[in-house]
């Protein structure tokens, strides 16, 4: 059970600067977005984002999902690179689609939204660039199954540079507006397209596993119905924000969305692209129960403190990074939304039964009734409470799918969580949530003397009540561990 643990930390931290640089870009452009661009114009993007979203998750068919089951189902690196291929050609037909849908539909979809045809192009090319994104993924998929952390870092990385700094000079040098943040994630995309496309010559083959596409497809479509439910659960209230009250809401509320992917950024991301590989790797190991259980404890404790110290002290770099008022009121559904993210991540845990046995398909039921719930309330709420409501919405949806998945999940997969220490932590993090506001009034030098020692005072409450003497030995030999590149060497 160690050594899958310690390979879990080990990559984490390694695959972790990919991850976060390329799940950062649209945290980073925050200040520049909300400096350049109004409330209602960033209430626009959002909802085009939403296009986007929503049509990769349609597209791509699930063979992301898919290929990590069936990569390790072959042991030969020949049978292993001809399932990849497959997959690659299969994804590459869904993003074709995809192109073309956004070219012929583009108008429809922007008069549905905006009740103008002004915001087409806008739309067009998000698709053409969500498009390329999910065919990179692959590539990203198939370098963690080898282990190849340096490229996955460096294409991070890239991807980082290249949209930052297209997206600010077409910004602030050539004044595009909306259309300079879609061009410079279009572009981005393409060229790390062309780059990763040339690490992988060597293995894309010309070549297909004919009773495979079957496989990946049954895999693949359960969970692209699964992916579009969540999609609804996760930007329906953007839909509401915009019908029942403005564009400009929704623009607000995005803010504050953006602000709390922060968790996913540094703690979500990186833990899925690593976790996942592993526990498919782990699936006939008759110790991974308590590898379960300690994975689960670990990342709930880990999210709590980083939430705990984002709340207390980002909200406050925030107000310092985003220049105008008007974006205020959506900084400050950040830490609930920071949670809601956190548990929803859980997911990634609790579904483990689900992929060993193939049953795929409950996640359409789980994702399909929660998006049910996260419609009924947001349209039932929003027009009478806002984006506040959208928020709460938003923390008790994110808790309902690890609930209801691990509810069919435990039939094939069960775990033991130490639900003692889970709930202290959560407890501790909604208490130290609910008394930040109170310190809005204190000095600034004041306040943040106060938000540190109640952050130490967090951390020192956790390491004594949720970590049990071994765990503290092991921890610590894991943080006094040098090579951490030497597990993708």
């Amino acid at each position: 059970m160690k050594r899958p643990l310690k390979e879990l930390f080990l990559h984490f931290f390694v695959y972790g600067i990919g991850s976060v640089a390329q799940s950062a870009v649209t945290f980073l452009l925050l200040p520049l977005l909300t400096n350049k661009l109004s409330t209602a114009d960033f209430g626009v993007f959002s909802l085009i984002q939403m296009c986007g979203a929503i049509a990769a998750t349609i597209f791509y068919f699930g063979i992301s999902s898919a290929l990590s089951r069936s990569y390790f189902d072959y042991e030969l690196e020949k049978d292993r690179n001809i399932v990849f291929s497959t997959s690659f050609y299969l994804i590459v037909l869904g993003a074709i689609l995809q192109v073309m849908c956004g070219f012929f539909f583009r108008n429809h979809l922007s008069e549905y939204l905006f009740g103008t045809a002004q915001w087409g192009d806008h739309i067009f090319w998000t698709l053409t660039g969500t498009a390329i994104a999910f065919v990179n993924q692959i590539f990203y998929n198939y370098m963690r199954f080898v282990k190849w952390s340096r490229i996955v870092s460096i294409s991070g990385v890239l991807t980082l540079l290249l949209n930052i700094g297209i997206s600010y000079f077409l910004l602030v040098y050539s004044s595009m507006g909306v259309m300079a943040p879609i061009m410079g994630a279009l572009f981005s995309s393409l060229i790390i397209f062309i780059y990763l496309l040339y690490v992988c010559r060597g293995v894309l083959v010309a070549q297909i596993n004919r009773p495979e596409i079957k496989i990946l497809i049954m895999f693949g479509i359960p969970n692209m119905l699964a992916s579009v439910a969540a999609m609804v659960m996760e930007w329906s209230n953007r839909f509401f924000l915009n019908k029942y009250l403005s564009v400009e809401d929704a623009g607000v509320y995005t803010v504050g969305a953006r602000a709390a992917s922060i968790i996913s950024i540094i703690l979500i991301a990186p833990f899925a692209q690593v976790w996942n590989p592993i526990m498919m790797e782990n699936r006939t190991n008759e110790g991974k129960g308590a590898m379960f259980t300690k994975v689960t404890t670990y990342y709930m404790t880990i999210g709590v403190v980083g939430i705990i110290f984002c709340s207390l002290f980002f909200v406050e770099f925030l107000h310092a990074i985003i220049p105008k008022p008007d974006y205020y009121r959506g900084i400050q559904l950040t830490p609930i939304l920071m949670l809601g993210v956190l548990i929803n991540g859980l997911n990634n845990i609790v579904s483990a039964g689900l992929f060993y046995e193939r049953k795929m398909q409950y996640l359409v039921y789980v994702y399909g009734v929660v998006a049910i719930v996260s419609t009924i309330l947001n349209a039932s709420l929003i027009p009478y409470f806002g984006y506040s409501a959208a928020a709460w919405a938003a923390l008790l949806t994110y808790t309902l799918v690890p609930l209801l998945t691990y509810a069919v999940s435990k039939r094939f997969q069960a775990i033991d969580f130490e639900v003692k220490k889970v709930f202290l932590g959560v407890i501790l993090c909604l208490c130290v949530v609910s008394f930040i506001g109170y310190l809005d009034f204190i000095p600034l030098l004041y306040r943040l003397l106060l938000k540190t020692s109640i952050f130490i005072g967090c951390v020192f409450f956790v390491w004594i009540f949720v970590f049990d003497s071994s765990e503290k030995s092991e921890v610590s030999k894991i943080l006094r561990l040098r090579r951490i590149g030497d597990a993708h060497k």
